[in-house]
């Protein structure tokens, strides 16, 4: 079974944190590097979800087997005969199993960092989102600095000369 290094996963975890802002004057690295984050967490997230399906298919041999091995040899009673086994009698024995215990918590523990990581995904599409509208913006010409050397004739410009005839005039008046 392939198992998970507790240790590589929490250092990815961490390295997330730091790359969650946007810089949105360097939209070419934040682009690049948000493919390779979604690239590298989708990768985990498929690496967790087949070691997640190993884990349920080791846990359900493990109790079929043991509720085999206990209809071939029921347990002993304090009468010193067989015990009659019954559905809740055999999931009572087949949850006491220490092996069966080990691989569930294992499968709780691959679960906690698979929902993690989906979260991680979750946030990356969203990133991936305001990007899009940052390049947007940025084509748009909404971060650009505008040139003062240039005479603008816009329409604002316009009407700030006519509002200032109109107040030379009526004071003349």
């Amino acid at each position: 079974m392939a198992e998970i290094d507790k240790k590589e996963l929490n250092s990815v975890l961490k390295e997330f944190i730091k790359v969650r802002n946007v810089n949105r004057f360097k939209l070419e690295v934040e682009t690049e590097k948000q493919t390779s984050l979604y690239g590298m967490v989708s990768d985990v997230v498929s690496d967790l979800k087949e070691i997640r399906d190993e884990l349920k298919n080791q846990i359900d041999r493990k109790a079929a087997k043991l509720e085999l091995d206990l209809f071939e040899e029921p347990p002993i009673g304090k009468d010193k005969k067989p015990v009659k086994l019954t559905v809740a009698l055999v999931k009572a024995y087949i949850v006491d199993d220490d092996d069966l215990y080990e691989l569930q918590e294992q499968l709780q523990e691959v679960n906690s960092y698979l929902y993690k990581f989906e979260s991680k995904v979750a946030s990356l599409e969203h990133r991936r989102s305001s990007l899009n509208n940052l390049t947007s913006l940025y084509i748009a010409g909404y971060y650009s600095i505008p040139d003062s050397s240039k005479k603008t004739t816009n329409g604002s410009d316009s009407v700030r000369k006519g509002m200032n005839k109109n107040k030379r005039t009526q004071g003349e008046e």
